[in-house]
């Protein structure tokens, strides 16, 4: 038949059922015009529509292909659909038909469902199933199958998804009913699937057995979301989602399996996400007591069971499910959907309380989770019968409390305990409790000790470690290195040995393939984690020329294969991005992309995501091949190294809620856990396949050096471990810096001290410090709260001074006119560049002064001009300039190099300090603005030792007028690599 008799056939049948069935009859005679094969097909359609019981299984709307096409003879092992080879048939039903078969591309096994006929001979249902998959693809959940791909080759629309080694729960419990250990933790999982999908706006509404995969690692994974429905949203959905929320199924018409629907499907009514959830109460109920809650021999039946009777309690089939299990059950299955429980969450909330207090329960009475009985039923009615006994029964002496509590001591076990009294009960269970917890921690103290994790120390020079990986053997340590003030270089050891051989070559370590060939940055810049901003190279194990692949990457990771590559680089528009394979991006960052690491299954990316530049804090995502980003693990105000376990389900990574990094691991569903936390800071490195780790053991610090003309030296005014200079007050007495490190918390507190070091400091409140007035009396800070605030902390008494932020939301740099009652700030606002403003201590809210994208970064003394920087399409560093307060005339800076900054204006504003371009040293000049004549003030060297970078922002490097007092701060990272053994 060909496909527009059938669309002719689909429509017909639609427009009939929209009429009451006593005018069907006179409709079609009339619309089919003659044409009796036409009216006859409709009406025995509309007949199977009324009679079968397949329309539930199957919308009625797409029966006329699936009756009407005959010659459909399935795929045979050997055949190609796409770049997919068929091995065999997983089954097969009224969703279609579903095959194991082999993807060319990516060398892995997938499941092939090929769609049936009525997906492909109506352009309204390919449209809608196609809108859905992809809705459906984007949750990238761990429990819901990841769909590869959609396609059509011929006449054929399939669907690809990942291939789940494991049986349905179907197949499960035809072997035996579940035990209740198992049935919470299959429910626990399958509503976090349905809360991820029911937060993206979708409902599943064929929650199944045969749709719940148990694997054979005991994850679960929900499949089929064929019959899904995306439900409606807010209105501030935007134009894609807006599409998507348009999707509807025909009203009116069932769909789902009927043992499994919700009373408002029964009824063909709109559904939301209470469905999901009385599904999810059908098959929790079947698992416990091995029969479904709803049932009769005919689909009708079920039907009016659904709507209009009780199931039979639990426990009578079940005698070992707990009472609390059964009262969530007979919550989700209330008939009026406003009873149930409103959110999936809330029913899983539940769900893991109750496992939870099952799993200590069994531990305090000395059994295993898997021999969980009904100890709350038990409790319950032993309550129930000493309520009885107490009416009868006056105040017992003590002599009769001590003798009723050895009673029921020694009865624990038994079901009907014979306590003489309401005091007598209490006085038993505590007695009770007491005796359980001593045997418990008693049985602890008889247990073998757990095995302890060891350590030992692989490197023993002063420098700051880059980057660490095992080699394919388990037993080689490569490590890059800046030693004793070195360039970054590779190194290779023995795990057993404490000697290190240099490889001769300057390059960080990023990844060792399973092939034995290394990715490599040559050139990188070496910062406060590792290195990055390199060149991309391969080099093989076994030693050679570096073969180099691309510039200006950060990170580098290999995939399972030793084939492809995963980077994270920069783009044209400064912009970070994740990409796997190299050119194929997945991710592009708002921040900062911290670190890497592919999974050993290689279906996804793990990333530390940073989203402030020059931050550490961050989160832990994934992404998969297809870019459906999850986020696993947030709100750590320092996150680092990343790597993968063995096994692929658990991603271990190094953070710290205080900027003191512990390592901590998270499963791909988001369950996150301490693994190990030491004094002061670890980072990770590399896992092996073995499971030994590469901790690397030691703090980031700070070094504020300071001149002026009563020192004879430098001296470190330093105070914690993160004291970063900000300010210079203009007579060089009084230094003002902040700290942000552990030991504040990984929070900002503003300091001020005495330049000479001859005080301690004094800490003048929370933010992070930007400048000094010109009469000292104050310090502009920024409170970094969710909304950042400026504020104006006294330097002496008085109070601090909240400054209005009109629409700014994030805050850089700032710098004071010279009559104290203005400031200069660099912000941002939604919707616009980075530029600079005006802001008067007064009050009002700050003005802009400059375009977008053109910054302001100091008033001279006159108070008549400013020293701009714009951005320059001939200099990737931009170009600076002095120009008049009201921007009618600029002129560049003459004498200034590529590289170098303006820091402060000389005290006639005839000059400008500047600060050098090197980076493991540089110096200060004095330039005249008439001439360009350039003066070396002070060269700046800090120690090489440990040295990772000079502080760059405004402030780090700060200068007086008249040039005779500075300072400068720089970070040193001195670490260590551990090897750790036993970690779990």
């Amino acid at each position: 038949m060909q496909i527009e008799r059938w669309q002719q056939i689909d429509q017909l049948f639609h427009l009939a059922l929209e009429r009451e069935p006593a005018e069907r009859a006179l409709f079609l005679e009339q619309a089919c015009s003659g044409d009796e094969s036409l009216r006859s097909e409709v009406a025995a359609l509309i007949s199977s529509h009324e009679e079968g019981e397949s329309f539930i299984e199957t919308p009625a709307a797409d029966l006329a292909a699936a009756l009407l096409s005959k010659n459909h003879a399935g795929l045979e092992a050997g055949q190609s659909v796409g770049h997919y080879e068929i091995a065999g048939v997983l089954g097969m039903g009224g969703m279609g038909e579903v095959y194991l078969a082999q993807d060319f591309k990516l060398g892995r096994r997938v499941a092939l469902k090929l769609l049936p006929a009525r997906f492909t001979v109506n352009v309204e249902r390919v449209h809608r199933f196609e809108q859905e998959a992809r809705a459906v693809s984007a949750l990238n959940h761990p429990n819901i199958v990841t769909i590869h791909e959609i396609g059509r080759e011929g006449d054929a629309q399939f669907i690809v998804t990942e291939f789940v080694d494991g049986q349905t729960l179907r197949q499960r419990l035809s072997e035996s009913a579940a035990t209740p250990r198992l049935a919470l933790d299959v429910a626990i999982q399958v509503a976090g699937a349905l809360e991820a999908a029911h937060a993206a706006g979708i409902v599943h509404r064929d929650i199944k057995p045969e749709n719940i995969m148990l694997r054979t690692d005991g994850y679960v994974k929900v499949l089929d979301f064929g019959l899904a429905k995306l439900t409606e949203q807010s209105a501030s959905l935007d134009v894609a989602g807006q599409t998507l929320m348009k999707i509807q199924t025909r009203s009116g018409l069932v769909m789902g399996t009927a043992t499994y629907m919700s009373p408002e499907q029964a009824r063909g009514l709109d559904v939301d996400a209470r469905s999901d959830i009385f599904s999810l109460g059908i098959v929790i109920y079947e698992m416990l007591a091995g029969r479904v809650p709803f049932d009769g021999a005919t689909t009708s039946d079920v039907i009016v069971s659904i709507l209009e009777k009780e199931p039979q309690p639990l426990r009578q089939y079940s005698p070992d499910a707990p009472i609390e299990l059964e009262w969530m059950i007979k919550k989700a299955l209330a008939k009026d959907r406003e009873e149930r429980y409103q959110t999936i969450k809330d029913f899983q909330i539940d769900l893991k309380r109750l496992k939870q207090e099952l799993e200590i329960q069994a531990k305090l009475d000395g059994r295993t989770p898997s021999s969980w009985r009904a100890t709350s039923r038990a409790t319950l009615s032993s309550v129930n019968t000493t309520a009885d006994e107490l009416t009868n029964n006056s105040a017992p002496s003590m002599a009769h409390l001590s003798s009723g509590a050895e009673t029921a001591v020694e009865n624990k076990s038994s079901k009907r305990l014979a306590w003489p009294g309401k005091r007598t009960f209490l006085f038993a269970a505590v007695a009770l409790a007491v005796f359980s917890a001593a045997s418990f921690y008693a049985g602890l103290t008889q247990a073998p000790a757990p095995a302890r994790p060891t350590f030992r120390q692989l490197t023993f020079r002063r420098g700051a470690i880059t980057g660490a990986r095992f080699a394919p053997d388990g037993g080689t340590l490569i490590y890059s290195a800046a030693f004793d003030g070195k360039p970054v270089e590779l190194f290779t050891s023995h795990l057993e040995s404490p000697e290190s051989s240099s490889l001769k070559l300057q390059a960080n370590i990023e990844s060792i393939s399973s092939t034995g060939e290394m990715a490599i940055l040559l050139d990188c810049e070496v910062d406060m984690f590792g290195c990055r901003n390199g060149t991309l190279a391969r080099l093989p194990l076994v030693g050679g020329t570096p073969r180099e692949v691309m510039e200006h990457i950060d990170h580098a990771d290999w995939g399972p294969d030793g084939l492809e590559l995963a980077v994270v680089r920069a783009n044209d528009e400064g912009q970070y991005q994740l990409e796997y394979p190299i050119g194929t991006v997945l991710y592009k960052a708002a921040g900062n992309i911290g670190d890497l690491s592919v999974a050993p299954q290689g279906d996804l990316v793990a990333f530390v995501d940073q989203p402030v530049l020059g931050d550490a804090s961050g989160s832990v995502l994934v992404v998969n091949r297809n870019g459906q980003v999850t986020t696993l693990s947030s709100g750590w105000k320092s996150v680092g190294g990343i790597a993968w376990t063995p096994t692929g389900e658990e991603i271990w990574f190094s953070a710290g809620k205080t900027k003191v990094n512990a390592l901590f691991a998270v499963s791909r569903a988001g369950r996150e856990r301490l693994v190990f936390q030491a004094p002061g800071n670890i980072g990770l490195r590399d896992i092996s396949k073995s499971g030994r780790v590469l901790l690397q053991r030691g703090v980031p610090r700070s070094r504020m050096i300071v001149s002026t003309p009563e020192l004879q030296q430098e001296h470190d005014l330093a105070w914690f471990d993160f004291s970063t200079s900000a300010d210079i007050s203009a007579d060089g007495k009084n230094l003002l810096f902040y700290e942000a490190g552990a030991a504040v918390g990984g929070g900002y507190f503003v300091y001020l001290r005495r330049m000479d070091g001859s005080t301690d400091p004094i800490r003048l409140g929370e933010g992070k410090a930007l400048a000094l007035s010109p009469d000292g009396k104050w310090a502009l800070a920024v409170q970094e709260n969710p909304t950042p605030q400026l504020v104006l902390l006294p330097t002496g008494p008085g109070q601090p001074r909240l400054l209005p932020r009109g629409n700014i939301k994030e805050y850089h740099f700032a710098s004071w006119f010279p009559d104290g009652q203005r400031f200069l700030v660099t912000g941002l606002e939604p919707d616009h560049a980075l530029r600079s403003y005006v802001q008067d201590v007064s009050g009002g809210p700050p003005q802009p002064i400059t375009p977008e994208l053109t910054l302001a970064i100091s008033v001279s003394p006159d108070g008549k001009r400013l020293i701009k920087w714009t951005p320059s399409s001939s200099s990737p560093e931009g170009q600076y300039s002095v120009s008049l307060i009201d921007g009618k005339a600029s002129r560049p800076i003459p004498g200034l190099e590529f590289g170098e900054r303006p820091i402060q204006w000389s005290t006639d504003g005839q000059a400008l300090y500047v600060a050098g371009s090197g980076e493991f040293r540089t110096g200060l000049y004095r330039i005249d603005l008439s001439n360009g004549h350039r003066q070396l003030r002070k060269e700046i060297v800090p120690d090489q030792v440990g040295f990772v970078m000079l502080e760059i922002e405004p402030g780090g490097m700060r200068i007086t007028p008249d040039g005779k007092s500075y300072v400068y701060t720089y970070w040193t990272a001195l670490r260590d690599i551990f090897l750790a053994e036993g970690l779990k």
